[in-house]
Order: structure tokens, then C-alpha cells, then sequence
């Protein structure tokens, strides 16, 4: 609906996708650090939501290659606090 405010997390992905696609290089990226990683194709959207997120913060238009970086390096910090990891 024009002019209500939607949250990156209710939006359906479709329009996320249609309104801020992210570029082959950052998909490209982002399947390569979830390869490596293991993490479903779900936990992909679940970090191009927060890079959308993370973006509209800085009222930028489209995905940056920075905002996509910071989701992963969020999710890499939960699964790194969820698994009891403790450095040193």
C-alpha cells in the first residue's frame, strides 16, 4: 500500500527483490560465504533482509556491498555467541 511503512521483515521477499535487487557480484558473494558456511538458502534471505535493513538505515536506494557484508558479519557473530564460542 502507498505511503505505509513496511518492516524489511513483513515485506514479501518478491518485493525486496524487485525494489532493491542486489547484483550478480554481491549474489555471487553472498552463495559463496553461505557454501563455505553451510547456511541454508533461507538464511540467505534472512541476510539480504537485514542488509536491505541495514541500508534503508543509511536511506540508501539499493543493497550496498557494505550493508551485505555487515549482514553477513552479523550473522557470523550470532552463530559465533548461539554455539558458546569464546575467543582465546
Amino acid at each position: 500500500m502507498p505511503g505505509t511503512i513496511q518492516l524489511n521483515n513483513r515485506v514479501p521477499f518478491q518485493l525486496i527483490q524487485d525494489t532493491s535487487p542486489i547484483s550478480n557480484q554481491q549474489m555471487q558473494y553472498l552463495h559463496q560465504i553461505c557454501w563455505e558456511n553451510k547456511w541454508s538458502n533461507r538464511t540467505q534471505i534472512k541476510i539480504i533482509r537485514v542488509a536491505r535493513t541495514i541500508s534503508d538505515l543509511f536511506e540508501e536506494t539499493s543493497i550496498s556491498e557494505q550493508a551485505l557484508k555487515e549482514a553477513i558479519e552479523w550473522k557470523m557473530f550470532s552463530n559465533h555467541f548461539m554455539n558458546g564460542e569464546k575467543d582465546g
